[in-house]
């Protein structure tokens, strides 16, 4: 059977936008999202949308961008994606959170991950962003 991968002109617009939308927040588009791209566009579009609403920038209602990366950042720490929680806790400080908070989230693991979240995924985080703001 034959593999269809034509999309409609709107949504290769709406493609370009999002691709755009990772590039400005992120640096580029992860590897993952990129194998999305490729093999489910429509699927990347619908995610990618949810990801723009969720990310939204602040409006002064509810949690700032930066606090909502950090979640995601943790988040990213109890599903053991190590790559997306230093993408996010990266964006995170981008967006004004300190470094000494991110670090209180990632001690925040011990709590309900135990040490391995801590040793394998918070101090690593956090040594991520550390190293990036040294010269």
């Amino acid at each position: 059977m034959k593999k269809v991968s034509a999309e409609p002109s709107a949504i290769q617009s709406d493609l370009d936008v999002y691709t755009e939308h990772y590039r400005a927040t992120m640096g580029d588009i992860p590897e993952a999202l990129k194998a999305l791209l490729r093999e489910a566009p429509r699927v990347f579009a619908g995610y990618s949308a949810l990801r723009m609403t969720l990310l939204r920038p602040d409006d002064g209602t509810g949690l700032s961008l930066g606090h909502r990366h950090l979640i995601l950042a943790t988040l990213d720490c109890t599903v053991h994606n190590l790559s997306g929680a230093i993408n996010h806790a990266r964006a995170a400080v981008r967006n004004g959170v300190t470094p000494d908070e991110v670090r209180d989230a990632m001690l925040l693991l011990i709590s309900t991950h135990g040490m391995p979240a801590w040793g394998k995924f918070g101090r690593l985080v956090l040594e991520a962003i550390r190293t990036e703001d040294q010269p």
